[in-house]
């Protein structure tokens, strides 16, 4: 995305971004680093083409502390090397927080629209509590939009086994939320190509991914006695390539250079966690170690 064909160059990035300072102030769990981290690129990357870039957050979560005898947080700003942050404002307690987030944050989102006039919106994923900013955009401000669609959210029958971490009601709301983002939103941006086939060919996908060149790196001579460690870390889903990094483990092993090993390392979880641990037994991967959550 860039500025090109932007009348004024404004745009509001919506999403759960996190500032250190935030999280201490209101009580929240983590600062969700990966997606933080994300957005905070992806203003810098639209800010380097001359976007000026708003990042509005809602800064609100189930297990949210807030600060003792406190019970309301009013909107409030922080300035970023991107630009400015709008954190929305918010009941500081258990549950009763996130009740409220979605009229509080499609509050502060008229606002910003109205006084910003933004040509463009970019909506970071797909929560349920960003829906009636969506409808606000394509229906009565009639703004341009687009959803950078991190992950994919498909319900499975494993979800409810006990064993798994996913929360199974979390993936059906979630994946009504994708399905509604999708349906309304004609412009996309993917981290990998995979995420195409979730998409209507109709839609217009812009991939930003987040590998690195294989021209970047060096591989040792086969004279130096080295051990190559390769990592896979994130959530466990066949659509972030696992069961392809698992395959290559696989040819790896049947493969090993006399001088030259590999040792293949998983970190995360998911509803494949049990599959991961049969593959490796099943095929006798003794270069491949799981190490769970991490």
């Amino acid at each position: 995305m860039s500025s090109d064909g932007i009348e004024n160059g404004r745009l509001i990035l919506v999403g759960n971004f996190l500032s250190e300072a935030v999280v201490a102030k209101r009580g929240l769990s983590d600062r969700n680093p990966a997606g933080s981290n994300r957005m905070a690129r992806l203003a810098t990357s639209m800010k380097s083409q001359g976007c000026q870039v708003t990042v509005l957050s809602s800064a609100v979560s189930w297990r949210m502390k807030g600060r003792a005898g406190q019970l309301l947080f009013r909107k409030e700003r922080e300035v970023h090397g991107f630009g400015e942050v709008v954190y929305s404002s918010a009941v500081g307690k258990k549950m009763i927080g996130v009740v409220f987030e979605p009229i509080f944050y499609l509050m502060a989102f008229r606002e910003l629209v109205r006084a910003q006039r933004p040509s463009q919106i970019l909506f970071y994923s797909y929560s349920p509590m960003m829906l009636p900013m969506l409808i606000y955009s394509r229906f009565i401000a009639r703004i341009s939009h687009a959803l950078d669609l991190e992950d994919i959210a498909r319900p499975e029958w494993g979800d409810w086994k006990s064993e798994v971490e996913v929360r199974p009601i979390q993936q059906i709301v979630y994946s009504a939320a994708m399905k509604l983002f999708l349906l309304f939103t004609k412009r996309l941006v993917v981290p990998t190509a995979r995420f195409k086939q979730y998409v209507s060919k109709k839609k217009k996908v812009l991939v930003i991914t987040g590998c690195l060149s294989s021209d970047d790196f060096h591989a040792p001579t086969e004279d130096t006695d080295s051990i190559v460690h390769v990592l896979f870390g994130g959530k466990l889903h066949a659509e972030h390539g696992l069961f392809v990094f698992l395959e290559a483990a696989k040819l790896m092993n049947q493969r090993q250079h006399s001088s030259l090993n590999f040792r293949f390392h998983i970190c995360g979880r998911g509803v494949r966690g049990g599959e991961i641990e049969s593959f490796i037994a099943r095929h006798a991967l003794s270069n491949v170690t799981f190490h769970g959550f991490v």
